[in-house]
């Protein structure tokens, strides 16, 4: 046997050369399978032994010693090809004392001691689908992601939400849990299914946009210029979606608004915007057909009008007026407030020297707190003493011990007969250990229920999700929801009251789950 060092004669058997003390032995560096001296290929894996002209062979490349399994997904994966950015974990491992171990070594003494090691760490890497990227002496460099090299890139969906500002109560309520609650649920079933490739994960890309307006339509022009995501989701509030959706529209991205009510949007013409929940105008023909059945009942006679400054509340008021006026119900006082009030007791006051015996108020989630806290400060409990956005939410009936008797813009329940409702509200509460609100929470979910369908048929071409939202009519959980011009006309305007710890729909009678208590409760 001759030795591949000094090229010295040695008997068979031995395994190291008698003339210099060299391994006799060749251990494969792609593989660590012991071949003799002088062989050129590996018995193990077929890989060279030596370069050309006798040097040793270069190591070997990660295609050499990634498992085939993990190759060929990388390879295939369209990012592979395309490329990906994405955020990754880098490990760094060696072994732990091996410039003393192989200190006075000879270089293949040393490697076959090595490799097995290396060998296993590689193992440990790739049985979790992490990649080594390199190997490097003692050590390698291995990458891990939460998604792995070859897996289907996510789909990803940006937005903007209020975590804080006068917004960020709604927000945090009502759009907030129903998309962590969404994504979680679509991720456990393997991802979002995207017509002609399969299941890929869903990832959010989403900022707080404190309440400011400016913000989030920057944001919303770095998500469509920079970021490029597959698929925006809104803001919330009227007047977010109103400044936002022209950005959305300039690009491309149908837009499912469950949040925002504004007759604007309409007269906007902006082909790529949806609107889930009722319009001012219809909204008030329900809360003034209410009024009218309760007058003719002998129940109100006098009405008193308070709204919010801002788009929301100014467009609702216009349409409240002509609303009262023609179901024959008397308005004495009409009055606005600025956004973020924090007194509004001369306002009450008002109303109750007026004789008002039913309030209207045109509000968000903050000036409901304040006006219903202020109301009972006053001494002032109408018979019908309805708020606007945050009397649905379960937070306005534990704060005020039950809320027993207020009316709110609200239409939904879980004792609602729309499939799947009832289980989407015990996931939310699983999920999140609170209840959806009953005004625009099951819209929320709708309107990603109807977004996930619409990728499942049509992929993520961002015309042809449109072209189905103008065609169907869809079946969710806050009932059947076609859109006409971007608005949609399968919901009624509802009125909702809560008793005894629900808010049961009162309007319109054929959606209806309760009647009607009137006069409300004694403040509690």
């Amino acid at each position: 046997m001759k030795c591949p060092r000094c090229q010295a004669d040695n008997r068979e058997g031995r395994r190291f050369c008698a003339e210099c003390g060299a391994s006799l032995s060749a251990a494969c560096p792609a593989c660590a399978f012991t071949n003799d001296p002088g062989e050129k290929f590996c018995g193990g894996c077929g890989q060279p032994l030596r370069a050309p002209g006798g040097a040793a062979a270069p190591p070997p490349s990660p295609q050499t010693y990634t498992p085939a399994h993990l190759a060929e997904k990388i390879l295939t994966s369209k990012a592979a090809l395309e490329g990906e950015r994405k955020q990754v974990t880098v490990l760094f491992a060696d072994l732990k004392g091996s410039l003393e171990l192989l200190a006075d070594r000879d270089p293949e003494e040393a490697r076959a001691l090595l490799d097995p090691v290396l060998a296993i760490m590689m193992e440990a890497v790739h049985s979790v689908e992490g990649t080594v990227n390199q190997v490097m002496g003692d050590g390698i460099m291995a990458l891990f992601g939460e998604r792995a090299w070859g897996q289907a890139r996510p789909v990803r969906i940006g937005s903007t939400l209020s975590a804080t500002g006068p917004y960020s109560v709604g927000a945090q309520i009502t759009q907030a849990p129903n998309y962590t609650l969404w994504q979680e649920q679509v991720n456990a079933r393997g991802g979002l299914a995207v017509k002609g490739e399969g299941r890929r994960p869903i990832e959010f890309i989403s900022i707080d946009d404190r309440s400011e307006i400016e913000t989030a339509v920057r944001f919303y022009e770095k998500l469509a210029t920079d970021d490029k995501v597959d698929l925006m989701l809104p803001p919330w509030g009227s007047a977010m979606n109103f400044a936002i959706a022209p950005v959305a529209n300039k690009y491309g991205y149908p837009l499912l608004g469950p949040t925002a009510i504004s007759a604007k949007f309409k007269e906007m013409a902006i082909p790529y915007f949806y609107t889930f929940l009722v319009q001012p105008e219809g909204q008030m023909k329900a809360v003034a057909g209410l009024l009218k059945d309760l007058k003719a009942q002998g129940k109100i006679s006098k009405v008193a009008v308070a709204y919010v400054n801002d788009l929301f509340g100014i467009e609702l008021n216009a349409a409240t007026g002509p609303a009262l006026r023609e179901a024959g119900v008397e308005v004495v006082d009409t009055k606005s407030y600025p956004l973020g009030a924090k007194d509004l007791s001369p306002l009450l006051k008002g109303f109750k020297a007026a004789g008002a015996d039913a309030f209207v108020g045109l509000t968000y989630p903050p000036d409901n707190i304040l006006v219903t806290s202020q109301a009972k400060e006053v001494d002032w409990n109408p018979a019908v003493f309805f708020t606007g956005v945050g009397t649905a939410f379960p937070f306005y009936r534990e704060r005020f011990k039950g809320a027993e008797g207020i009316m709110g813009i609200g239409g939904w329940n879980p004792k609602v007969k729309f499939a799947g409702a009832r289980e989407y509200y015990d996931a939310h509460v699983k999920k999140h250990q609170k209840e959806p609100d009953r005004w625009a929470s099951a819209f929320a979910y709708a309107s990603l229920q109807i977004l996930e369908k619409c990728v499942a048929e049509v992929g993520l071409d961002r015309p042809k999700i449109k072209a189905m939202l103008d065609a169907t009519e869809f079946q969710t959980v806050a009932g059947p929801i076609r859109f006409a011009k971007g608005e949609n006309v399968a919901t009624p305007g509802m009125v909702g009251q809560w008793q005894k710890g629900e808010f049961e729909i009162l309007w319109p009678k054929a959606w209806a789950t309760g009647a009607p208590v009137v006069p409300k409760a004694p403040w509690a």
